[in-house]
């Protein structure tokens, strides 16, 4: 992914950061209002050799008293040392439950032991903490052998250097912190879940998606307009908005297509409904009749028809009735406006469209087609649906792939491409309709 598609994911996602960021904001905000309030309280304890008569005994000493301090440091959250301190605080709990809030820590060759104790109460905190240390002397006291004449049988004192004061500032987080905490922890959790959707979301919404799928050419981009479904034909003698100027560049790029001379006629096709193939058809007609080039436009999706609707005409003779034979291409075909563009409507919808599709009349109609027009568009079901677009192809002088931003899916492009190659055409462009 490049940079500027890091910048879509975040703006296609913009209401999810949202709806996250302030989630998370209150989420973090209550959090930090209703948990309980902790306290933490902290006295400190220093190990020493009471007897030390030369510099080897001192030496010997230290090391001992720094063994020593991780030693009494275990003792301090067994029972003997918490029970007594429960006894004289009353306090209602049990040495497990108190190993539980205090904290012992003895830094490496260091003969200080650390005491830390969390309570719900800043004055019991520090009373705990002072006991502690406090009960842990006397048990240095008790367990440690009187003085001998070997380093090893040396008495060991515990001196608190270091007492508990009372501490009310609470632990933990401040309801402030803990709304900014949210909120950037919904922001990052909306930025990923917009990755992640980009990154398992196959439908097609850019130029790049498109080649990912093919090499096919990309021969021009119309834009998603709201006024379309009332008016679809946006190309006129004075249209000068954004979407008709499309059209008209999709017509200059059609010079960059190469059409057999003899066959100089398009299908425009889809992978499935509602990817606007049929406006896509109807507008570049206009848009090529325009340049004074005589134009045909079939309608040849005989399932359902929309060309006639799109320019006003009389839909009930068309393609159908010439096949069959109860009308002459002359009496089905209608002009509109003052360019050279004609329009051939579906007429009457068949029970069988795709042995129409594949009929000897209808070879032979496109055969006279091609020599009485100088551009013969085809308007044709979309390839997953049926088989038509794929035979009437082979009648055809090419192809063109209407593929619709937001819409289709990759994996549907990739197959209706293979159904042209499996019927032995291919698209010679694709055009990415309904984009931003």
């Amino acid at each position: 992914m490049e940079f500027r598609d890091y910048l879509r994911v975040l703006r296609d996602s913009w209401l999810l950061i949202l709806v996250l960021v302030v989630a998370g904001g209150l989420a973090g905000g209550i959090i930090g209002l209703v948990q309980p309030k902790q306290y933490q309280a902290t006295a400190k304890a220093y190990v020493s050799v009471q007897s030390a008569q030369t510099l080897s005994d001192l030496t010997s000493g230290v090391t001992f008293a720094q063994q020593a301090a991780r030693g009494y440091a275990d003792i301090a959250q067994t029972s003997y040392v918490l029970q007594p301190v429960i006894d004289s605080l009353d306090l209602r709990t049990t040495p497990s439950g108190l190993s539980r809030r205090v904290t012992l820590a003895v830094a490496d060759d260091s003969p200080v032991i650390t005491v830390t104790v969390t309570d719900a109460f800043a004055t019991r905190a520090a009373k705990t903490a002072n006991a502690v240390v406090s009960q842990l002397s006397t048990a240095a006291v008790a367990l440690t052998p009187e003085s001998g004449t070997t380093t090893e049988t040396n008495a060991v004192k515990l001196t608190a250097v270091d007492p508990a004061v009372v501490d009310r500032s609470p632990i933990g987080l401040r309801p402030t912190v803990a709304v900014l905490i949210g909120a950037v922890l919904g922001l990052v959790l909306a930025v990923l879940a917009g990755l992640l959707r980009e990154l398992f979301d196959t439908r097609i919404r850019t130029r790049q998606d498109l080649d990912r799928v093919t090499d096919t050419p990309v021969l021009g981009t119309t834009f998603r307009d709201p006024q379309v479904a009332r008016t679809p034909l946006v190309v006129d003698a004075s249209g000068v908005s954004p979407s008709a100027e499309a059209y008209r560049s999709l017509r200059t790029n059609l010079l960059f297509l190469e059409l057999d001379d003899s066959r100089r006629s398009l299908v425009l096709t889809s992978s499935i409904e509602g990817e606007g193939k049929s406006t896509t058809a109807a507008n570049l007609a206009l848009a090529v009749a325009s340049l004074g080039v005589k134009v045909l436009l079939v309608d040849a999706d005989l399932r359902r028809p929309r060309l006639a609707r799109y320019f006003g005409l009389e839909g009930s003779v068309g393609l159908t009735d010439v096949l069959i034979g109860s009308a002459t291409l002359d009496q089905a075909v209608q002009r509109f406006g003052q360019d050279d563009l004609e329009v051939l409507p579906a007429g009457t919808i068949p029970p069988n469209p795709n042995e129409q599709m594949q009929s000897a009349a209808m070879h032979d109609l496109v055969t006279r087609l091609h020599t009485r027009y100088d551009l013969v568009v085809f308007d044709s079901p979309p390839l997953l649906a049926v088989s038509d677009a794929a035979l009437l192809s082979r009648l055809a002088g090419g192809v063109l792939m209407v593929a619709a931003a937001g819409r289709v899916r990759r994996p549907q492009l990739e197959a209706a491409l293979e159904t042209l190659e499996r019927g032995g055409t291919s698209a010679g462009g694709l055009i990415l309709t309904m984009m931003p």
